[in-house]
Protein backbone atom coordinates (compact mmCIF):
# COMPACT_ATOMS: atom_id res chain seq x y z
CA UNK A 1 0.00 0.00 0.00
CA UNK A 2 1.27 3.51 -0.87
CA UNK A 3 0.50 6.63 1.08
CA UNK A 4 -1.69 8.32 -1.54
CA UNK A 5 -1.65 9.79 -5.02
CA UNK A 6 -0.62 13.24 -6.08
CA UNK A 7 -4.14 14.45 -6.84
CA UNK A 8 -5.51 13.17 -3.54
CA UNK A 9 -2.60 14.73 -1.65
CA UNK A 10 -3.23 18.08 -3.26
CA UNK A 11 -6.92 18.02 -2.40
CA UNK A 12 -6.56 16.70 1.15
CA UNK A 13 -3.58 18.75 2.19
CA UNK A 14 -4.19 22.29 0.92
CA UNK A 15 -0.77 22.95 2.35
CA UNK A 16 1.84 25.56 1.60
CA UNK A 17 5.55 26.05 1.19
CA UNK A 18 6.49 27.59 4.59
CA UNK A 19 9.36 30.08 4.30
CA UNK A 20 9.94 30.26 8.05
CA UNK A 21 10.35 26.48 8.28
CA UNK A 22 12.40 26.10 5.08
CA UNK A 23 10.07 23.24 4.23
CA UNK A 24 7.86 21.99 1.44
CA UNK A 25 4.31 21.05 2.26
CA UNK A 26 3.88 17.34 2.87
CA UNK A 27 0.54 16.44 4.48
CA UNK A 28 0.64 14.59 7.75
CA UNK A 29 -2.92 13.42 7.21
CA UNK A 30 -2.99 9.98 5.53
CA UNK A 31 -4.84 9.68 2.23
CA UNK A 32 -8.11 7.83 1.91
CA UNK A 33 -7.87 4.04 2.06
CA UNK A 34 -7.98 2.05 -1.14
CA UNK A 35 -5.51 4.10 -3.17
CA UNK A 36 -3.37 1.89 -5.39
CA UNK A 37 0.43 1.94 -5.64
CA UNK A 38 0.31 2.77 -9.34
CA UNK A 39 -1.28 6.16 -8.69
CA UNK A 40 0.68 7.14 -5.61
CA UNK A 41 2.84 10.24 -5.91
CA UNK A 42 4.59 12.85 -3.81
CA UNK A 43 2.62 15.60 -2.21
CA UNK A 44 1.86 18.92 -3.88
CA UNK A 45 4.02 21.88 -3.00
CA UNK A 46 1.58 24.74 -3.00
CA UNK A 47 2.64 28.38 -2.99
CA UNK A 48 4.61 30.58 -0.59
CA UNK A 49 2.75 31.54 2.54
CA UNK A 50 3.16 35.27 2.03
CA UNK A 51 2.68 35.22 -1.75
CA UNK A 52 6.32 35.90 -2.55
CA UNK A 53 9.76 34.47 -1.88
CA UNK A 54 12.65 36.83 -1.29
CA UNK A 55 15.32 34.12 -1.03
CA UNK A 56 16.44 33.03 -4.53
CA UNK A 57 17.48 29.61 -3.23
CA UNK A 58 14.07 28.96 -1.69
CA UNK A 59 12.35 30.15 -4.84
CA UNK A 60 14.46 27.79 -6.95
CA UNK A 61 13.77 24.99 -4.46
CA UNK A 62 10.01 25.57 -4.78
CA UNK A 63 10.25 25.50 -8.58
CA UNK A 64 12.27 22.32 -8.57
CA UNK A 65 9.88 20.69 -6.11
CA UNK A 66 6.86 21.48 -8.30
CA UNK A 67 8.76 20.32 -11.36
CA UNK A 68 9.55 17.07 -9.56
CA UNK A 69 5.84 16.54 -8.85
CA UNK A 70 4.97 17.01 -12.49
CA UNK A 71 7.75 14.73 -13.70
CA UNK A 72 6.77 12.08 -11.16
CA UNK A 73 3.21 12.07 -12.47
CA UNK A 74 4.64 11.59 -15.97
CA UNK A 75 6.38 8.43 -14.76
CA UNK A 76 9.98 9.70 -15.06
CA UNK A 77 10.98 8.76 -11.52
CA UNK A 78 14.72 9.21 -11.96
CA UNK A 79 14.34 12.81 -13.17
CA UNK A 80 11.82 13.48 -10.40
CA UNK A 81 14.26 12.12 -7.81
CA UNK A 82 16.98 14.46 -9.04
CA UNK A 83 14.64 17.48 -8.83
CA UNK A 84 13.52 16.56 -5.30
CA UNK A 85 17.09 16.02 -4.13
CA UNK A 86 18.15 19.35 -5.62
CA UNK A 87 15.23 21.03 -3.85
CA UNK A 88 16.28 19.37 -0.59
CA UNK A 89 19.82 20.70 -0.99
CA UNK A 90 18.53 24.23 -1.52
CA UNK A 91 15.91 24.21 1.26
CA UNK A 92 16.23 21.14 3.51
CA UNK A 93 12.95 19.76 4.85
CA UNK A 94 12.24 16.31 6.19
CA UNK A 95 9.01 16.30 4.15
CA UNK A 96 10.96 16.11 0.86
CA UNK A 97 12.68 12.93 2.03
CA UNK A 98 9.34 11.16 1.78
CA UNK A 99 9.04 12.15 -1.89
CA UNK A 100 12.61 11.06 -2.60
CA UNK A 101 11.88 7.75 -0.95
CA UNK A 102 8.88 7.17 -3.22
CA UNK A 103 11.02 7.86 -6.27
CA UNK A 104 13.61 5.34 -5.14
CA UNK A 105 10.88 2.77 -4.54
CA UNK A 106 9.49 3.26 -8.04
CA UNK A 107 13.03 2.85 -9.41
CA UNK A 108 13.44 -0.46 -7.60
CA UNK A 109 16.10 0.87 -5.25
CA UNK A 110 14.46 -0.42 -2.09
CA UNK A 111 17.57 0.09 0.01
CA UNK A 112 17.56 3.84 -0.60
CA UNK A 113 13.78 4.01 -0.36
CA UNK A 114 13.93 2.47 3.10
CA UNK A 115 16.76 4.83 4.10
CA UNK A 116 14.84 7.95 2.96
CA UNK A 117 11.57 6.94 4.64
CA UNK A 118 13.37 6.14 7.89
CA UNK A 119 15.08 9.51 7.82
CA UNK A 120 11.71 11.11 7.11
CA UNK A 121 10.32 9.58 10.30
CA UNK A 122 13.42 10.39 12.36
CA UNK A 123 13.74 14.02 11.29
CA UNK A 124 9.99 14.62 11.36
CA UNK A 125 9.78 13.23 14.90
CA UNK A 126 6.93 14.87 16.80
CA UNK A 127 5.77 16.82 13.72
CA UNK A 128 4.44 13.56 12.26
CA UNK A 129 1.23 12.39 13.88
CA UNK A 130 0.76 8.80 14.96
CA UNK A 131 -1.63 7.90 12.17
CA UNK A 132 0.75 9.20 9.53
CA UNK A 133 3.67 7.40 11.15
CA UNK A 134 1.76 4.10 11.11
CA UNK A 135 1.09 4.50 7.41
CA UNK A 136 4.78 5.07 6.69
CA UNK A 137 5.66 2.09 8.89
CA UNK A 138 3.32 -0.04 6.77
CA UNK A 139 5.11 1.17 3.66
CA UNK A 140 8.46 0.24 5.22
CA UNK A 141 7.08 -3.16 6.13
CA UNK A 142 6.31 -3.76 2.46
CA UNK A 143 9.77 -2.61 1.37
CA UNK A 144 11.75 -4.57 3.93
CA UNK A 145 11.18 -8.10 2.51
CA UNK A 146 12.38 -6.90 -0.88
CA UNK A 147 15.86 -6.18 0.50
CA UNK A 148 18.64 -8.76 0.79
CA UNK A 149 21.22 -8.77 3.55
CA UNK A 150 24.88 -9.71 3.15
CA UNK A 151 27.71 -10.28 5.59
CA UNK A 152 31.02 -9.35 4.01
CA UNK A 153 34.17 -10.99 5.36
CA UNK A 154 37.54 -9.47 4.43
CA UNK A 155 41.05 -10.71 5.08
CA UNK A 156 42.17 -7.26 6.26
CA UNK A 157 40.81 -4.24 8.11
CA UNK A 158 40.25 -0.66 6.95
CA UNK A 159 38.53 -1.66 3.72
CA UNK A 160 36.26 0.61 1.67
CA UNK A 161 33.20 -1.22 0.34
CA UNK A 162 31.23 -0.35 -2.77
CA UNK A 163 28.04 -1.84 -4.18
CA UNK A 164 27.63 -1.16 -7.90
CA UNK A 165 30.34 1.53 -7.60
CA UNK A 166 28.51 3.45 -4.84
CA UNK A 167 29.03 3.47 -1.09
CA UNK A 168 27.53 0.48 0.67
CA UNK A 169 24.51 0.78 3.01
CA UNK A 170 24.89 -0.59 6.53
CA UNK A 171 22.36 -3.21 7.55
CA UNK A 172 21.65 -2.02 11.10
CA UNK A 173 21.45 1.73 10.48
CA UNK A 174 20.09 1.46 6.91
CA UNK A 175 22.27 4.46 6.10
CA UNK A 176 24.93 4.89 3.44
CA UNK A 177 28.44 4.50 4.85
CA UNK A 178 31.36 5.67 2.73
CA UNK A 179 33.91 5.09 5.48
CA UNK A 180 36.28 2.16 5.87
CA UNK A 181 35.61 -0.89 7.99
CA UNK A 182 36.87 -0.97 11.57
CA UNK A 183 37.10 -4.74 11.60
CA UNK A 184 37.26 -7.49 9.03
CA UNK A 185 33.47 -7.92 8.67
CA UNK A 186 30.58 -5.67 7.72
CA UNK A 187 26.87 -6.28 7.20
CA UNK A 188 25.19 -4.43 4.34
CA UNK A 189 21.88 -4.21 2.49
CA UNK A 190 21.43 -5.15 -1.16
CA UNK A 191 18.72 -4.56 -3.71
CA UNK A 192 17.45 -7.67 -5.47
CA UNK A 193 19.18 -8.56 -8.72
CA UNK A 194 22.74 -8.82 -9.92
CA UNK A 195 25.00 -6.81 -7.62
CA UNK A 196 28.70 -6.04 -7.90
CA UNK A 197 30.49 -5.82 -4.54
CA UNK A 198 33.96 -4.25 -4.53
CA UNK A 199 36.45 -4.02 -1.68
CA UNK A 200 39.44 -1.71 -1.98
CA UNK A 201 42.24 -0.52 0.23
CA UNK A 202 45.41 1.43 -0.36
CA UNK A 203 48.31 -0.90 -1.03
CA UNK A 204 46.04 -3.77 -2.12
CA UNK A 205 44.55 -4.92 -5.40
CA UNK A 206 40.77 -4.28 -5.46
CA UNK A 207 38.65 -7.41 -5.08
CA UNK A 208 35.26 -7.64 -6.80
CA UNK A 209 32.59 -10.29 -6.60
CA UNK A 210 29.28 -10.37 -8.47
CA UNK A 211 26.31 -11.92 -6.68
CA UNK A 212 22.68 -12.39 -7.63
CA UNK A 213 20.29 -11.91 -4.74
CA UNK A 214 16.56 -11.95 -4.15
CA UNK A 215 14.51 -10.18 -1.52
CA UNK A 216 15.08 -11.38 2.07
CA UNK A 217 18.21 -13.33 1.08
CA UNK A 218 20.85 -13.53 3.77
CA UNK A 219 24.25 -14.43 2.31
CA UNK A 220 27.91 -14.41 3.19
CA UNK A 221 30.52 -13.00 0.82
CA UNK A 222 34.27 -13.41 1.31
CA UNK A 223 36.58 -10.80 -0.18
CA UNK A 224 40.28 -11.60 -0.15
CA UNK A 225 42.41 -8.60 -1.06
CA UNK A 226 45.92 -9.24 -2.33
CA UNK A 227 48.67 -6.91 -1.21
CA UNK A 228 50.49 -5.11 -3.97
CA UNK A 229 54.18 -5.97 -4.39
CA UNK A 230 56.23 -3.53 -2.42
CA UNK A 231 58.36 -1.25 -4.55
CA UNK A 232 61.98 -1.75 -3.56
CA UNK A 233 64.08 1.31 -4.15
CA UNK A 234 67.15 0.38 -6.09
CA UNK A 235 70.14 1.76 -4.26
CA UNK A 236 73.18 2.90 -6.16
CA UNK A 237 76.21 0.69 -5.86
CA UNK A 238 78.36 2.31 -3.15
CA UNK A 239 81.51 0.77 -4.63
CA UNK A 240 81.14 2.08 -8.17
CA UNK A 241 82.49 5.56 -7.50
CA UNK A 242 85.49 4.36 -5.46
CA UNK A 243 86.24 1.87 -8.23
CA UNK A 244 86.37 4.60 -10.89
CA UNK A 245 88.39 6.87 -8.62
CA UNK A 246 90.82 4.01 -8.08
CA UNK A 247 91.16 3.51 -11.83
CA UNK A 248 91.83 7.22 -12.28
CA UNK A 249 94.43 7.37 -9.51
CA UNK A 250 96.11 4.22 -10.79
CA UNK A 251 96.39 5.70 -14.25
CA UNK A 252 97.64 9.02 -12.89
CA UNK A 253 100.21 7.37 -10.64
CA UNK A 254 101.42 5.10 -13.44
CA UNK A 255 101.74 8.07 -15.79
CA UNK A 256 103.67 10.01 -13.19
CA UNK A 257 105.98 7.08 -12.55
CA UNK A 258 106.71 6.66 -16.25
CA UNK A 259 107.32 10.35 -16.89
CA UNK A 260 109.50 10.90 -13.83
CA UNK A 261 111.37 7.67 -14.57
CA UNK A 262 112.23 8.89 -18.06
CA UNK A 263 113.26 12.29 -16.69
CA UNK A 264 115.39 10.58 -14.05
CA UNK A 265 117.23 8.62 -16.74
CA UNK A 266 117.76 11.80 -18.74
CA UNK A 267 119.08 13.57 -15.66
CA UNK A 268 121.46 10.68 -14.99
CA UNK A 269 122.80 10.88 -18.53
CA UNK A 270 123.24 14.64 -18.20
CA UNK A 271 125.15 14.18 -14.91
CA UNK A 272 127.48 11.61 -16.43
CA UNK A 273 128.10 13.92 -19.38
CA UNK A 274 128.80 16.82 -17.03
CA UNK A 275 131.41 14.79 -15.15
CA UNK A 276 133.35 14.24 -18.37
CA UNK A 277 132.93 17.79 -19.54
CA UNK A 278 135.92 20.12 -18.98
CA UNK A 279 135.38 23.10 -16.73
CA UNK A 280 132.26 21.88 -14.95
CA UNK A 281 131.92 23.19 -11.42
CA UNK A 282 131.26 21.21 -8.27
CA UNK A 283 127.94 23.00 -7.81
CA UNK A 284 126.76 21.93 -11.25
CA UNK A 285 127.65 18.32 -10.51
CA UNK A 286 125.81 18.44 -7.18
CA UNK A 287 122.74 19.97 -8.84
CA UNK A 288 122.72 17.28 -11.51
CA UNK A 289 123.03 14.60 -8.82
CA UNK A 290 120.15 16.09 -6.75
CA UNK A 291 117.95 16.30 -9.83
CA UNK A 292 118.59 12.67 -10.73
CA UNK A 293 117.91 11.47 -7.18
CA UNK A 294 114.73 13.57 -6.85
CA UNK A 295 113.26 12.34 -10.12
CA UNK A 296 114.19 8.78 -9.25
CA UNK A 297 112.55 9.05 -5.82
CA UNK A 298 109.38 10.54 -7.30
CA UNK A 299 109.26 7.77 -9.89
CA UNK A 300 109.67 5.08 -7.21
CA UNK A 301 106.94 6.61 -5.04
CA UNK A 302 104.68 6.89 -8.06
CA UNK A 303 105.20 3.20 -8.85
CA UNK A 304 104.36 2.28 -5.26
CA UNK A 305 101.25 4.46 -5.48
CA UNK A 306 100.34 2.77 -8.74
CA UNK A 307 100.43 -0.59 -7.00
CA UNK A 308 98.37 0.62 -4.04
CA UNK A 309 95.79 2.28 -6.25
CA UNK A 310 95.62 -0.76 -8.51
CA UNK A 311 94.99 -3.00 -5.50
CA UNK A 312 92.30 -0.65 -4.21
CA UNK A 313 90.71 -0.53 -7.64
CA UNK A 314 90.65 -4.31 -7.77
CA UNK A 315 89.06 -4.45 -4.32
CA UNK A 316 86.31 -2.00 -5.19
CA UNK A 317 85.79 -3.71 -8.54
CA UNK A 318 85.12 -6.99 -6.73
CA UNK A 319 82.64 -5.23 -4.46
CA UNK A 320 80.99 -3.42 -7.35
CA UNK A 321 80.23 -6.58 -9.31
CA UNK A 322 78.53 -8.16 -6.34
CA UNK A 323 81.33 -9.83 -4.44
CA UNK A 324 79.72 -10.87 -1.18
CA UNK A 325 82.73 -12.12 0.70
CA UNK A 326 84.27 -9.46 2.89
CA UNK A 327 87.48 -11.43 3.23
CA UNK A 328 89.17 -9.63 0.36
CA UNK A 329 91.75 -7.32 1.89
CA UNK A 330 94.57 -5.10 0.78
CA UNK A 331 97.90 -6.00 2.31
CA UNK A 332 100.65 -3.43 2.31
CA UNK A 333 104.06 -4.27 3.67
CA UNK A 334 107.64 -3.34 3.32
CA UNK A 335 108.49 -3.62 -0.35
CA UNK A 336 105.18 -5.31 -1.32
CA UNK A 337 101.54 -4.65 -1.97
CA UNK A 338 99.05 -7.55 -2.24
CA UNK A 339 95.37 -8.40 -2.54
CA UNK A 340 94.23 -11.44 -0.58
CA UNK A 341 90.89 -13.21 -0.41
CA UNK A 342 88.83 -16.05 -1.84
CA UNK A 343 88.31 -15.75 -5.60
Amino acid sequence: MRLGNALTMSMVAGVVFMTSANAFAQPDTPPPAGTTPQTTGPASAGTPADGHESDPKKEEARQRYNRGLQIYQEGNYEAARVEFERAYQLAPSYRILYNIGLCYEQLGDYVQAQSMLKRYLELGAADINDERRREVDKELAQIRPRIARATLIMNTQGVELLVDDTCATDRDSASVNCGVTNGSTRQILLNPGRRRITARKAGFLPETQVVTVAGSDNLEVRLNLKELPKMVEKKSNPYTLPMYIGFGLTAAAAGTAIVTGVLALDAKDEREAAVERFGVTRQELDDAKDKTQTLGTVSDVAWIGTGVFAAASAYFTIKAIGWKDDSAKIEVGMGRVGLSGRF
